[in-house]
């Protein structure tokens, strides 16, 4: 588990570096509890606008060329991920 949050903190890390990049001011979500509270792990803005991220890192994704894109829990039978997180 640790290795996932290391993981996953440096793709924030990567994430924010681009955004900034392009010129845009990233926040980062320090909250000790953030994906439970607020669910989201970077904030910027365009024109005026902000927008949330939720930044997330599949390691076997880097292996099969693959990318999966979470939007519904067959287990809840809910929505999950980009058509339920902010």
């Amino acid at each position: 588990m640790l290795k996932s949050l290391r993981l996953g903190r440096i793709a924030e890390d990567h994430v924010a570096g681009v955004l900034r990049a392009l010129g845009l001011t990233v926040t980062k979500n320090e909250s000790a509890r953030r994906n439970e509270l607020t669910g989201w792990d970077l904030a910027s803005e365009i024109d005026e606008r902000e927008f949330t991220i939720e930044v997330k890192f599949d390691i076997k994704a880097s292996r099969t060329g693959n990318v999966a894109v979470e939007h519904y829990n067959t287990k809840s039978g809910h929505p999950s991920g980009i058509s339920a997180t902010t």
